[in-house]
Formats: C-alpha cells, structure tokens, sequence
C-alpha cells in the first residue's frame, strides 16, 4: 500500500496471515520477516472480523515489530496550533481575516469547533500510542 504526495512518499507493507484459525494482518514500514511454520506472538484487537496486530515477535527469528514513527503523533498537536494561531490572529485584528467567510463574530462561534477537531485527533493518537505500549509489554513478558 503507498500513499503519499508528489513531494513525499510512504509504503505500508500489509502481511496477511492466519494464526490459531484466526485472519491477523500486520502493517508496517517493510516487510516482516515471518515465513511459514514460523512461532510468533502478536498483541492488539479484533475488528471487522480481522485480529489487527499492534505488535508482532517472531521466536524462531528473536525479531520484533518497530512502532510505527512519523508524523502521527505531531500532526494533532500542530493542526491544535495551526487553528490557535489563526483563530488568535483573527481575533486581534477584529475578525477581519475570517470577516469576509464567516462575519463580524463567526470566528468565535468556530474558535470551539475548530479546536475541537484536532484535540479528538489528539485524543484517538494518544489513545493509540497506549495501546501499541501495553501490547509491546505484553509481548516481551
């Protein structure tokens, strides 16, 4: 799987494989190495029928899964600052940057939505970084 834009490009390998009659799908930044006959362990939750494994450890190879970096965990804190800025700038200078899209007070009706949006953002990121944690405890106990 690639996303990305023209500027930058990000590949997601997705392995598919069935443990304990169970369908587990594995996302990472590369290729796991895990082949079949293979005794590994995987941590995370089960959702649309597919257990989504947060964390992986093969025993035969001693090789674990890497956390996913990157922008995930910044991205809601800068979108929190983006919209502070704008919405704090606009307010200084009388609603004036937003006046022409939203009029004279709309920017204070949207200041709560606005900030809202990227502290759930933050919330769910926070969320998943908990998660990922327990399941590498649970894998290396």
């Amino acid at each position: 799987m690639t996303r990305g834009s023209e500027d930058r490009l990000r590949t997601t390998h997705s392995a598919i494989f069935s443990l304990a009659d169970h369908r587990v799908e594995l996302r990472l930044p590369g290729p796991p190495p895990i082949t079949n006959g293979d005794r590994v362990r995987v941590a995370g939750q089960f959702g649309n029928g597919v257990f989504n494994a947060l964390v992986c450890r093969n025993f035969d190879t001693g090789w674990t899964s890497e956390e996913v970096k990157g922008l995930r965990f910044v991205q809601p804190y800068i979108e929190i600052l983006i919209s502070f800025l704008v919405f704090t700038f606009s307010a200084l200078f009388g609603g004036t940057l937003l006046s022409p899209v939203l009029g004279e007070r709309g920017f204070l009706i949207l200041l709560p939505i606005a900030l809202l949006i990227p502290c759930w953002s933050l919330v769910k990121t926070l969320a998943r970084s908990r998660r990922i944690t327990q399941a590498r405890r649970m894998i290396l106990e």
